[in-house]
């Protein structure tokens, strides 16, 4: 049985004429689009799309999918949207851990608001450790934020590698005790960092506290300190290095919903809408 979602995205690209233009139709980034598409292309055993920087053009095998389908896709939505007349309205109050926006999350967004244009989306970033306190003391209805894979927390979006990032041409040794930046006091990244290194029997001072990675990538580049962060958010300014230094844990981007929560209510539909984006993207 095919996806139905995989179908849509395929009608959308060839309406729209292109992976980009589908992708904004959409509310989502051109990697899902292309992602969407390969396995839709594995499902059916066959390439839909020629494609060179000039032109998105069907193949054989997807133009006869195309007249097949997209009469079908479009009744689909059409029907979908016949069924929208107990559209949801209120405000949910969402948690994110300032390491956690990214690129999907903020299609995912983009595209929840287009759906359900009569609920507001109250959205604070802060520190993970900051922002799961106060989910615990009823602040907010949905938070996402940043953990150790073997910390016990909702489902997980993503998971992805800590890793050392250090300015160019450190080396541990050069050190009496290693320089760390890290955010203040509960930080996550800061209780990974020190553990690692006391364990390894390395000393360390913190001469940065910034409760921003950006400012703590800002410290790396300056040549001011080490740090670690979460591997998608490293860039090329600084060294990914593990010889060095020592091992550190895998994280996870997590998903976390209110108990009172329940129902058909705006954020169990954000909710289901971001963990079907984290199926959709696997």
């Amino acid at each position: 049985m095919w996806d139905f979602k995989l179908l849509k995205t395929f009608v959308a690209i060839v309406d729209c004429g292109g992976f980009t233009a589908a992708a904004d139709r959409l509310f989502l980034t051109q990697s899902t689009v292309s992602h969407q598409i390969k396995r839709l292309e594995d499902q059916i055993g066959a390439r839909l799309f020629r494609r060179n920087r000039a032109f998105c053009d069907l193949t054989p095998e997807g133009d006869r999918l195309y007249k097949d389908v997209a009469s079908l896709v479009r009744q689909a939505d059409d029907l979908w949207q016949s069924y929208r007349s107990d559209e949801l309205r209120g405000v949910i109050r969402v948690g994110a851990a300032d390491d956690g926006f990214n690129d999907v999350l903020a299609a995912a967004l983009k595209r929840f608001s287009a759906e359900h244009p009569k609920v507001h989306v109250d959205f604070e970033i802060g520190l993970t450790r900051q922002i799961q306190a106060r989910f615990e003391a009823g602040d907010f209805d949905l938070v996402l934020i940043r953990c150790r894979a073997d910390e016990p927390s909702g489902p997980a979006l993503l998971l992805e590698p800590l890793s050392w990032c250090v300015p160019d041409g450190f080396r541990q040794a050069d050190y009496d005790a290693v320089p760390i930046a890290v955010g203040p006091v509960p930080c996550l990244y800061r209780e990974t960092i020190s553990h690692a290194l006391e364990n390894a029997g390395i000393a360390y001072e913190v001469v940065v506290t910034c409760p921003s990675h950006i400012g703590i990538r800002t410290a790396v580049q300056s040549g001011m300190a080490i740090s670690a962060l979460p591997a998608s958010m490293l860039g090329g300014e600084a060294d990914v290095i593990s010889g060095d230094l020592p091992p550190l844990p895998q994280s996870k981007l997590a998903i976390s919903l209110r108990k009172e929560v329940s129902g058909r209510t705006p954020a169990q539909a954000l909710y289901d809408a971001l963990l079907t984006l984290q199926r959709d993207t696997v």
